[in-house]
């Protein structure tokens, strides 16, 4: 989801067509699949290695870095398979390959033909480990997916279609679900959900939520991160945007009172906040204990005590904070 949204989608707005990710599960596999404009020979050599991105130095605005994302699949995956444009390739990780596997690809010669029209990354799931050790993993995806949030859109940059859908071992459809984002006027969005189940039935919702944009300028760097020295040289992490949306009615009344959740992109925690109208005055200081910020006329308050009421609760980055809600 990360790397998706820091893709460029040049050719899909171009025609139109909204830039969406899609997640098929298949007992055995997941196939993701994007809209976005292509593999370029500098993203393959920066998917083979580790410690480089095509991202670095750059604005704020990007999720990812360091190119180690990626990698983290082989928790999951024996074998990964990308076709983008006239890439055709793959990664196979096992013991033997001492971890080579993750960052030389193979050239999939069996997989020739015309430029893919999207970037699809196929994940073999891992066989190997007990049956409970199996069924774990299999839980853990389905949980994953299961438990991918509609609310996601209000926070990313350029997704604004997220597609999920479950397949039975003869390649049936069993259930999906589609969210798709999108803009009544600069403060009003929304979200359409769709569902299909089991029986075929199916399900559609719209959501509606005022949504509102500060960037803060000028934040203190972390003492323990270090930074590239082209990070340091651009300045690109002194600075973070803040992000709330607040779920309204069909009629564009607040809905209060439900408890909400802290992203960072993509959602930390469920939190809640007290809120009450105030007038604008921009904030000194953003953290997970999260001290009045005021934004459009509406201010934050702290949330309960018993979500920030302890030492063990970590001050967040300007990263981590960048997009709350």
């Amino acid at each position: 989801m990360q790397n998706a949204d820091d893709n460029q989608f040049k050719r899909a707005e171009g025609s139109g067509a909204l830039p969406f990710i899609s997640f098929q599960r298949h007992p055995d596999r997941i196939i993701v699949e994007c809209n976005e404009d292509g593999f370029t020979e500098d993203d393959l050599s920066a998917i083979c290695a580790v410690g480089e991105s095509t991202k670095s130095g750059v604005s704020h605005g990007y999720i990812g870095a360091k190119g180690i994302g990626f990698k983290s699949v082989f928790a999951t995956a024996k074998r990964v398979s990308i076709r983008s444009g006239y890439f055709s390739f793959y990664f196979e990780n096992s013991e033997q390959s001492s971890g080579l596997g993750m960052i030389v690809p193979m050239w999939d010669d069996n997989d020739a033909g015309p430029p893919c029209p999207v970037t699809r990354m196929t994940l073999d799931i891992k066989k190997d480990g007990t049956p409970d050790e199996l069924e774990d993993r299999q839980n853990a995806i389905d949980k994953q997916l299961i438990d991918l949030q509609y609310t996601c859109l209000l926070f990313l940059r350029r997704i604004k279609e997220i597609r999920v859908a479950f397949y039975d071992s003869a390649g049936e459809l069993v259930t999906s679900k589609n969210f798709c984002f999108g803009e009544i006027d600069m403060d009003r969005v929304f979200i359409k959900v769709a569902s299909t189940g089991p029986d075929s039935s199916s399900e559609t919702s719209v959501k509606h939520y005022h949504r509102t944009k500060h960037e803060v300028l000028n934040l203190t760097r972390r003492a323990d991160r270090t930074s590239s020295s082209t990070e340091a040289a651009s300045d690109s992490t002194s600075s973070a945007e803040v992000v709330l949306a607040f779920p309204l009615t069909d009629d564009s009344k607040p809905l209060v009172g439900d408890r909400q959740y802290l992203f960072t992109f993509l959602p930390v925690r469920e939190t809640s906040f007290k809120v009450s109208r105030h007038q604008f005055r921009p904030p000194t200081s953003i953290s997970s204990r999260l001290t009045p910020v005021r934004y459009s006329g509406v201010e934050a308050l702290t949330p309960d005590s018993h979500l920030c009421s302890s030492s063990s609760t970590p001050t967040l980055t300007p990263t981590q904070a960048a997009r709350t809600y």
